[in-house]
């Protein structure tokens, strides 16, 4: 068994995967490491290509080698017995397309399944399991209401139904910030909510290996200044 971190991938979170896999790096210093890059090829590199990358949230990583089409790597790590460690966020290394491709391989992986991952990266869907399960969630807000909406709660949130590290997030603070949902909702599907102020907060859960399900201690976000959006997440040491 090869334990390999898989980093990368071809939506917009990628630079956000790069920080990510130089943690797991480091925590796991014998594991391969392999960059799947926005051509859909995955790349080995080296630790010193990984860590000399100083910049990871704003700049590229280009690993300069050549690399195996994205399904002839699931093909070699099936055939090499490796385990990914999926150092991934967003689109399809999220959404379940990836699981999927492991699944029907028998590749050992890190994270939820393809079912639920695709459940879970869906923000409409996901919200709407939340409210079957009893979980208080806030109501939507349909394209065509936005005045209506915003007339009434005087402060409005949209984000992209699949999406992440609150990349295309809109706070509607103002009239003309209507016009930016609006832009923004023509290319990508939205989830719109009234503003509901109160705690940032995550909480990780791990599965061990009998099946028992462990809760990491939550923790507290507080931004240092403005609103929790990319940069306050990943750029500013202030959060």
């Amino acid at each position: 068994m090869r334990i390999t971190i898989l980093f990368g991938g071809t939506n917009t979170e990628r630079l956000v995967s790069v920080a990510s896999a130089q943690a797991l790096h480091r925590a796991l210093p014998e594991a391969d490491l392999w960059f799947w890059d926005v051509a859909d090829t995955v790349h080995a590199v080296t630790s010193k290509q990984l860590l000399s990358h100083t910049r990871p949230f704003e700049d590229e990583f280009k690993p300069g080698n050549r690399g195996l089409p994205l399904e002839a790597a699931l093909d070699k790590a099936r055939t090499e017995d490796r385990v990914l460690v999926l150092g991934l966020h967003g689109g399809r290394a999220e959404n379940g397309e990836l699981q999927a491709m492991c699944e029907l391989r028998g590749i050992a992986f890190t994270g939820s399944g393809s079912a639920s991952s695709n459940l879970a990266f869906d923000k409409v869907a996901a919200k709407r399991f939340a409210a079957y399960a009893g979980v208080a969630v806030p109501a939507g807000v349909a394209l065509e209401n936005l005045d209506a909406a915003f007339a009434e709660h005087g402060r409005l949130i949209a984000k992209p139904a699949r999406d992440g590290s609150s990349y295309g997030l809109i706070f509607v603070n103002a009239k003309q910030d209507l016009v930016a949902v609006r832009n923004a909702a023509r290319t990508e599907e939205y989830l719109i909510e009234p503003f509901v102020a109160g705690v940032e907060a995550t909480c990780g859960v791990l599965e061990r290996p009998d099946g028992e399900v462990l809760s990491l201690p939550p923790i507290e976000i507080v931004p240092g200044e403005g609103t929790f959006d990319y940069t306050a997440k990943y750029l500013l040491k202030s959060t």
